[in-house]
């Protein structure tokens, strides 16, 4: 089983327990928990590299020329009269481009 495992995680580094239990299932028709492909992968000391998805970095804190805007409540949410502190959140949206 070790040999099949390292010979299915050889092709490609990017598989982890799950497509690997799935592959041993499909090229070699064997039944195997994934808790057991696990552990043999830990014994045989390789693990699935994953894949990261690049996105940009996103800070809130940022102001529009990109500098960090300076934090004026500093946690101080009591007032004495309503309205005099309002805070919002900002919550970013994936809009696609638009060519024009």
């Amino acid at each position: 089983m070790k040999h099949l495992i390292s010979r299915i995680w050889n092709q490609d580094h990017h598989m982890g327990v799950l497509r690997i239990t799935q592959a041993l299932l499909n090229d070699f028709d064997l039944k195997v928990n994934h808790k057991r492909v696990y552990r043999l992968m830990k014994e045989l000391g390789i693990q699935g590299e994953g894949y990261h998805k690049k996105t940009r970095k996103y800070d809130s804190s940022k102001g529009p020329e990109g500098t960090r805007v300076k934090n004026r409540l500093h946690r101080r949410f009591q007032t004495d009269r309503p309205n005099q502190k309002m805070v919002s959140d900002v919550t970013e949206f994936k809009v696609p481009q638009t060519q024009e």
